[in-house]
C-alpha cells in the first residue's frame, strides 16, 4: 500500500541531529540526505541518524546525495532496519560517509543491492 508522498528530505542540516525516526510506504525514497547548495554559501550537509526505520518504500531505502558542497560528507547513519524497499538498502553516491550497525532484509527488484557505493574513494 504506497502512498502517493514520498519520504523525509533531509537537506542542508547544519550539524542536526536525528534520532528514532521511520518511513514507510513512500512513493520515492525513504529517506533522500544532502547538503544544500545557497548561491555562493555551502550548507553543511553534516547530520547524525540514529535509529532509522525505512520499509516497503518504492525507492532506496536511504539516498545519501552529492549536492556537491564542501561540507555534505559528514553524514552519519547509526543504527537502523531496512526492509523490502524496491531499490537499494542505502545507496551511496558520496566520497566520505558513515553507515553501521544496519540490518538490511531483501525486497527490491533484480539488480538491487544491500548497500551500493557510487563514490569514488578519494
Amino acid at each position: 500500500m504506497l502512498h502517493d508522498r514520498p519520504g523525509w528530505k533531509i537537506e542542508g542540516c547544519n550539524g542536526s541531529s536525528f534520532n528514532n525516526v521511520s518511513a514507510k510506504y513512500g512513493a520515492g525514497n525513504g529517506f533522500t540526505i544532502s547538503g544544500l547548495q545557497d548561491g555562493s554559501d555551502p550548507f553543511s550537509g553534516a547530520c547524525f541518524i540514529r535509529n532509522l526505520h525505512a520499509e516497503e518504500n518504492a525507492g532506496h531505502g536511504v539516498e545519501i546525495v552529492d549536492a556537491g558542497t564542501v561540507y555534505d560528507d559528514k553524514i552519519t547513519i547509526d543504527g537502523g532496519w531496512l526492509e523490502a524497499n524496491l531499490g537499494d538498502g542505502v545507496s551511496i553516491a558520496l566520497n566520505s560517509c558513515g553507515v553501521r550497525n544496519m540490518r538490511i532484509l531483501g525486497g527490491g527488484t533484480a539488480g538491487t543491492a544491500g548497500i551500493r557505493i557510487k563514490a569514488n574513494a578519494d
